[in-house]
């Protein structure tokens, strides 16, 4: 027979030994125990948002309180997990309040739930990077460079513990991804000036405009300033492939690249590789009277530049000031910027210079407003030069004033034969007060498409002031050419030069205030097109030339008596006192005579004929 301990006996045996507190508390599992050590992750280093948390055991002790929370005094537990074992990784549902730990510092501690003697952690540190190092993933560092003034604290990209240097948060995304440019990291700056040359990698993203204090986002509010170390604020090395193009970003930053520097060109940013510029302002400036100041040099693979302001500012001397200068590029895109460049000396001037070696595949110049102003030599809106391969590109949307003394162009095209280039709805201001000027000028044996432009040309000197000089071939239609100054040549469309510049069709353009509305410089060697035909109405190839009008005016050049139809009436009314905003307002009617126009000079609808709708409001 089993004999049976009374139960009496044993709880005397037990309590003999150990104090009923002691009992209770559970503290006799921890007697003579230290505590806790906790083992990773490290307070130095950073971590991810779900870290694997390790510490020491204890004897006697299988579960472990594990708590977390946003203060170092525990005052609310965003963790509070009992666990088994030794190790715990954190899982995103056992958060209290909270969806998932943010990009900031947290701090943690590991006790023992079942004793009074909890034998406690010293409290650790969890330095946490939203930084997954995978594609698809979060993968962002943080920068501000007011962080720590003293330097005393470790800096770990986070938004507790940011990076005070954007190239070094650059360089860290790039380490932390494991130098794998599948993996897309995104560098978010805080507001405030930093002094650096960055040079970009492939597929990292870098965006200003951060608060310091909650890192929300007002690139208005919270500006965020790259001053150049030397002579440029920021470069997009060859190695950026054109695949990372739109995935290699610069974005919402005030660059400026505006010191004196000796032998050397100052550029806001230089591109030999892809990438895109967003949302930011360049302002370049150079004082050495040798040297050029460029917004953007890009001699790279493919290039984005959208919504930036580029101020550029040339020097006394004989240096150029380019707001962007583009080469051997294959498809840029420059849409939606403001560039105004200007240049007190001699140097050459250019809203936007695009020369390639090789071919424009598909490139665009979309909506932009370009300002050049010269104050010695001429200078240019847009130019464009394709001289060795056939290329294509659109020009559309944009406003272009260019003015001051010397040779004024608008726009200059150049272009090999068998390129596609497209000019359409623009607003072109060309204005010389002492030399020629140059609305849109095709200096090209390429065809060109002409269409719903509106072109001011005007010099107060003894030179030519042309609205458009036609392209070899293609189409000019439904564009209206104002030429003005007080110049006695004021010619609204030519056909200049010893080849060809007539095009295939010529149809429904408007004239205003031209000695010849439709001017032929008289060349009689042209080499493989007549000029337009007066007396069939038809084009050098053999297109439709009818349509056209001449409100007032002469109608013809030297070798013209038709082509334009003439009226007397002054049925159309300019407003030039801001050469960006000028604009139309009335209309001649191709057929019947003059349109309504009512008392406010708005467009009329009343008796317009079939061109109403081809001539409307641009």
């Amino acid at each position: 027979m089993r004999r049976f301990v009374p139960i009496l006996s044993l709880i005397t045996v037990v309590c003999s030994r150990t104090s009923t507190d002691t009992l209770l508390s559970g503290s006799f599992l921890t007697a003579g125990q230290s505590a806790i050590e906790l083992i990773q992750p490290l307070s130095t280093a950073p971590t991810t948002a779900n870290p694997v948390l390790v510490w020491t055991s204890r004897a006697n002790v299988d579960r472990y309180r594990v708590e977390i929370s946003g203060s170092n005094d525990f005052a609310f537990l965003i963790l509070n997990k009992i666990v088994d074992g030794t190790n715990y990784t954190l899982q995103d549902t056992d958060l209290n309040g909270i969806a998932k730990l943010d990009a900031r510092t947290y701090y943690w501690r590991v006790s023992i739930p079942v004793a009074s003697n909890n034998l406690v952690s010293a409290t650790g540190q969890l330095n946490v990077l939203t930084f997954s190092g995978k594609t698809g993933g979060e993968n962002i560092v943080y920068v501000d460079g007011a962080f720590d003034p003293s330097l005393t604290l470790v800096s770990f990209g986070n938004k507790s513990q940011p990076f005070r240097s954007i190239q070094r948060a650059i360089d860290a995304a790039v380490t932390l991804r494991n130098d794998n440019n599948a993996v897309q990291a995104e560098v978010r700056v805080a507001q405030g000036t930093y002094t650096d040359e960055l040079f970009m990698r492939a597929n990292v993203a870098v965006y200003g405009g951060y608060s310091r204090t909650d890192w929300s986002r007002n690139i208005t509010s919270n500006v965020t300033t790259i001053n150049a170390k030397f002579d440029r604020t920021a470069n997009f090395p060859a190695d950026i492939t054109q695949s990372y193009k739109t995935t290699t970003i610069l974005d919402g930053l005030t660059l400026n690249a505006t010191i004196l520097s000796p032998a050397h060109d100052n550029i806001g940013v230089n591109v030999a590789g892809a990438g895109t510029i967003s949302n930011s302002i360049i302002n370049v400036t150079t004082p050495n009277v040798t040297f050029k100041a460029t917004g953007i040099l890009d001699n790279g693979l493919g290039l984005i530049v959208n919504r930036c302001t580029l101020n550029v500012t040339g020097n006394t001397g004989a240096g150029a000031a380019i707001g962007i200068e583009s080469k051997s590029n294959p498809d840029s895109v420059f849409m939606n910027n403001i560039i105004n460049a200007t240049t007190p000396g001699s140097g050459s001037l250019f809203g936007m210079s695009i020369s390639t070696t090789g071919p424009v595949i598909s490139g665009q110049v979309n909506n932009n407003k370009i300002i050049v102003s010269a104050n010695v030599n001429g200078a240019t809106g847009i130019q464009f030069a394709s001289s060795t391969t056939a290329s294509t590109i659109a020009i559309s949307n944009n406003q272009v004033t260019s003015t001051g003394p010397g040779n004024m162009w608008g726009m200059n095209i150049n272009s090999l034969a068998g390129s596609n280039i497209t000019v359409t709805n623009n607003h072109v201001y060309t204005k010389s007060s002492t030399n020629v000027a140059y609305g849109i000028y095709f200096f090209a044996s390429a065809p060109g498409i002409m269409t719903y432009n509106t072109v001011f040309a005007g010099s107060d000197g003894a030179s030519v002031a042309a609205a458009v000089i036609m392209p070899t071939g293609g189409t000019v239609s439904n564009n209206i050419a104002f030429a003005g100054g007080t110049t006695t040549s004021r010619n609204g469309f030519g056909e200049y030069g010893a080849t060809s510049y007539s095009p295939n069709t010529f149809t429904n353009n408007l004239v205003f205030d031209a000695n010849n509305a439709l001017y032929d410089d008289g060349g009689t060697a042209r080499t493989s097109q007549a000029a337009i035909n007066i007396n069939t109405n038809t084009t050098g190839a053999g297109g439709t030339a009818s349509g056209n009008l001449a409100p007032w005016g002469n109608v013809y050049g030297p070798n013209y008596t038709s082509v334009f139809r003439a009226t007397t009436s002054k049925g159309v009314a300019f407003s030039l006192t801001d050469p960006a905003t000028w604009e139309i307002k009335g209309y001649i009617n191709a057929t019947n005579g003059p349109a309504d126009v009512d008392a406010s000079g708005s467009w009329s609808t009343g008796d317009m004929g079939a061109n109403a709708a081809a001539l409307g409001p641009q």
